[in-house]
């Protein structure tokens, strides 16, 4: 059964837009403010000028997607909910019976970037805190490095 709207989103806790802000710091600036947090772990941001900003967090991207919330909402309806929420990953996740306790997201096990799939067996729940805060602390270690550059993790005690 399709995920409905709210499976799709949820409303982040003050700490969580908090670690967004400080995890990503590096590429959002002050002047945008969180407007929709997906499931799927991204988020969506508004500008003054209330253009809508995607935040890709699996590939650490920020994306201008629509020039107001009205142009946002619309293309979400028509086509981009698939893309942009990742609505199909949803659908499985929820069908597995995995879901989602207030304030959490789905997180990748292997981010995208680092070869990682948009897969069911590659997402977990998490809170949304600690992976708007890791994830923006790994893109912000990697993102200077080319394509292809080989990495590795040492992985310390929390």
């Amino acid at each position: 059964m399709p995920a409905t709207w709210k499976q799709l989103s949820f409303i982040p806790s003050s700490a969580a837009l908090q670690c967004l802000r400080e995890g990503w710091s590096w590429l959002i600036p002050e002047s945008l403010s969180a407007f929709m947090c997906a499931s799927s772990g991204d988020v969506f941001l508004e500008a003054e000028d209330q253009s809508i900003h995607w935040l890709d967090t699996g590939q650490g991207r920020l994306t201008r997607v629509a020039e107001s919330r009205e142009e946002f909402l619309s293309a979400l309806r028509e086509d981009n909910g698939a893309e942009w929420l990742l609505a199909p990953v949803i659908d499985q996740l929820l069908d597995s019976g995995k879901s989602l306790a207030p304030d959490q997201c789905f997180a990748y096990k292997v981010m995208p970037i680092l070869g990682g799939t948009y897969t069911v067996d590659n997402m977990v729940p998490m809170s949304a805190s600690k992976w708007y805060g890791f994830s923006g602390y790994v893109h912000s270690q990697i993102k200077d490095l080319p394509d292809g550059a080989h990495i590795s993790f040492t992985i310390g005690e929390v």
